[in-house]
């Protein structure tokens, strides 16, 4: 069997792809570009990005255009609010199924504390821990609320 070169778009350093509806979505992480190649027509398609992206992942409602690209920087208040919780979170999949309904704001955020809440439990309370978690507990809260307004 001998490769094909089926769109010879010339990207640096393609990456995540990822087979949606029908077609090839990947991106192209130098020249800021997002790319789709339906096999079927054979037609390919490409967006400019407002930064490298690193990945795009489908979205299930929510977000007009139906892609969420990560990237360098978050824009639109959707992505801000996800990238908000993700941050506090430390975990993307904590942050979207918040976003999308999965979990509440306080399941979410002792998800994402578990190790601590165990370590508690073991060993008990910490002072300056207890304070930073709260901290975090209000911003985890306030993101999440930001995010439920956006919805």
């Amino acid at each position: 069997m001998t490769p094909t070169c089926i769109w010879a778009l010339a990207a640096k350093l393609g990456e995540g792809a990822l087979w949606w509806r029908g077609a090839i979505w990947f991106t192209d992480i130098k020249l800021k570009r997002i790319h789709r190649f339906d096999p079927t027509s054979g037609a390919g398609q490409a967006w400019d990005a407002p930064a490298e992206p690193g990945f795009i992942a489908p979205m299930l409602i929510y977000f007009v255009g139906t892609l969420l690209v990560v990237a360098g920087l978050a824009y639109g208040a959707y992505r801000m609010g996800v990238n908000h919780v993700w941050i506090i979170a430390g975990s993307l999949v904590i942050a979207l199924a918040l976003a999308e309904g999965e979990i509440d704001a306080r399941t979410g955020f002792d998800i994402a504390h578990l190790d601590e809440l165990w370590q508690v439990e073991r060993w008990g309370e910490d002072e300056s821990a207890t304070r930073m978690r709260d901290a975090h507990a209000r911003d985890f809260k306030a993101a999440a609320r930001f995010l439920a307004l956006l919805v």
